[in-house]
């Protein structure tokens, strides 16, 4: 994925390029690059979802930035493609993130939660830190 920021006359003023790695039916979601995994507790199945590094975090940093960031992502939206239509989903993925670092976190709306043994309620943002 690239992301390209111009400046009022057109020069390219910035740009952030990142691997992803979209996977369905699959127990076990990895990033392009290795370091990440996101064990699900069952099977993906027909839902699609996107790996990848994010170009930052949603909230100040909960340590020293060991790992990540990485994020999981699902369909948010009714999605046309020249092989049908992919459909947003309410579904939720719990599983156990393995990244690098002494202690995994998730995102959430306002903060940073520490994951126990890396088990997540859903997908999300994830850190590792070296605390």
């Amino acid at each position: 994925m690239t992301l390209r920021f111009r400046d009022g006359k057109g020069k390219l003023a910035a740009k952030f390029v990142t691997d992803f790695h979209l996977q369905s039916n699959t127990n076990v979601l990895t990033s392009t690059d290795g370091k990440f995994s996101y064990s699900l507790n069952k099977s993906s199945g027909k839902e699609f979802l996107l790996v990848m590094q994010t170009f930052g975090y949603p909230n100040e940093a909960p340590g020293s930035i060991s790992g990540g960031p990485y994020g999981v992502f699902k369909a948010e939206a009714k999605v046309k493609t020249a092989k049908g239509t992919l459909s947003p989903t309410t579904k939720v993925f719990p599983g156990t993130v393995s990244m690098p670092g002494t202690s995994i976190y998730k995102a959430t709306s306002a903060n940073w939660q520490k994951l126990a043994s890396g088990k997540s309620d859903d997908i999300g943002i994830f850190v590792g830190t070296s605390e």
